[in-house]
């Protein structure tokens, strides 16, 4: 009806002209125009007949058929030129119409076959897009999270449905801290990492009592240059900028120790004072050895922990099981710890991977006294109706007793003779260091009531 209203009051060419103002060209383009200069970096009238074609395309699939920022990069070049080769096949069909109509409206084209010959042949060259994109791994990650999780109703989007349905999405994401977050990112690989062979690093800070984060720093920089010079993408890279290093499997070294130390807490193996024994050890052909290679002999559990000793964790975790120990880290959202069987007592002490971003939900147990709710980076969603059909609720779940929870606490706060470096202007701060295996990577969790921080600084190929 509207459409028969329109024609009523405007003319074919009138609306083809308004038409060509609102036409969507992908990659959040809109209009001919704007589709001209975002492609080609050229006014409409600069344009020659092959680049037209692409601008008459790409209306019919934007978000797929975008030759620079498709969803499907692959599937979407091959629609672009089945959809370029209809339109030439009209262009020749419609030729003599063309010339004619054109010439009466006073703007002759002089359209020949052998224009549209050429056109077919043209080598198109496309302008690289701009991307002025705030906190890209986190706004990857949240593109991830809502083509996973039932934000639409309860069910997940479809990535078109969600370029295209005129949807509000507010998310968890604290600029300010953002900030923060790359800018140390970038300050531990120029003044620590680099010195050491490390060229890559990551940080994500999360508030435990809801889950939310609040910052994410996948890389050392997403809008970098991969290293080194001509490395081939996850093979031989140290730093690739777009992997998000937090949402990728990696070692947590020694910071799974307090996970486990917890356990023999809450099994009655250990208190704070009970004495451990760092000696040398042999389990069947495993014989752990402790980072710097020395051994301690006797001493408090509590100084094994903040002094972070491979070989009383290793013990603990034999005498938990380590079956025990993936069922009870599952409870706290760790959900990569798929293979019980295949780890053996190293697990305690980095034998495994997780995602770092479960890393920070794992750690807000212990911020949170022994409760743990989801991470999340989707506050709430808005339909093109003003409909709220997402709102985010944190529900704290108890995953650990909060008496065991207060002891590691103690262990690892700075204000109270836990790991050096772990205090700040007298607060409450805790945390766990962490190496992996010949140095490859190096992390850190640090956390209080109201914060949890992961950091990681290591190489994408796993280079020492």
């Amino acid at each position: 009806i509207m459409s028969l209203q329109i024609e009523q009051i405007r003319s074919k060419e009138e609306i083809l002209e308004m038409y060509l103002t609102v036409v969507p060209e992908g990659s959040n383009v809109y209009s001919i125009t704007s589709g001209a200069d975002f492609y080609f970096d050229k006014e409409v009238d600069e344009l020659t007949l092959a680049e037209l074609t692409v601008l008459a395309s790409l209306p019919q699939n934007p978000s797929l058929l975008s030759p620079t920022k498709s969803i499907d990069p692959e599937r979407g070049a091959r629609l672009l030129q089945e959809r370029r080769d209809y339109v030439f096949a009209q262009l020749e069909r419609n030729l003599d119409y063309i010339n004619r109509k054109s010439e009466e409206l006073g703007n002759p084209v002089n359209l020949t076959q052998e224009m549209i010959d050429e056109a077919r042949g043209e080598v198109l060259s496309y302008q690289n897009p701009d991307f002025d994109i705030l906190a890209p791994h986190f706004v990857t990650y949240a593109e991830k999270l809502l083509q996973e999780r039932g934000y639409n109703n309860g069910e997940p989007f479809d990535i078109t449905e969600l370029q295209t349905g005129g949807y509000k999405i507010y998310t968890t994401l604290d600029m300010t801290a953002q900030q923060i977050a790359e800018e140390q990112v970038k300050l531990g690989v120029d003044q620590y990492g680099r010195r050491y062979g490390g060229y890559n690093a990551a940080l994500v800070a999360l508030e435990p009592k809801t889950g939310e984060i609040i910052a994410m720093a996948g890389s050392y920089d997403y809008f970098g240059e991969p290293f080194p010079e001509n490395c081939i993408s996850g093979l031989t890279c140290k730093y690739e900028p777009s992997v998000n290093v937090l949402d990728t499997l990696q070692s947590y070294g020694s910071t799974m120790k307090s996970h486990v130390y917890y356990m023999a807490i809450m099994d009655g193996l250990i208190s704070p004072g009970s004495q451990l024994l760092d000696i040398p050890i042999r389990l069947g052909s495993y014989a752990p050895k402790n980072y710097e290679g020395g051994f301690v002999g006797a001493s408090s559990a509590r100084r094994m922990l903040s002094s972070s000793r491979n070989i009383p964790a290793i013990y603990l975790i034999d005498q938990i099981g380590v079956d025990r120990f993936v069922a009870e880290m599952k409870k706290w959202g760790y959900t990569t710890f798929t293979n019980p069987n295949g780890y053996g007592p190293a697990i305690s002490i980095g034998g495994a991977d997780v995602k770092l971003i479960e890393h920070a939900q794992g750690y807000s147990v212990f911020a949170n006294g022994g409760t743990v709710t989801q991470h999340e980076v989707i506050a709430k969603i808005v339909d093109r109706d003003g409909n709220v059909i997402y709102e985010h609720k944190p529900e704290l779940e108890r995953v650990a007793d909060e008496r065991g929870i207060f002891l590691i606490n103690d262990i690892l706060n700075g204000n109270r003779g836990g790991p050096p470096g772990r205090s700040f202007d007298g607060r409450d701060l805790a945390g766990k260091t962490g190496t992996s295996e010949d140095q490859k990577e190096n992390l850190f969790a640090t956390y209080t009531p109201e914060l949890v921080v992961v950091g990681w600084i290591g190489n994408n190929n796993n280079d020492p």
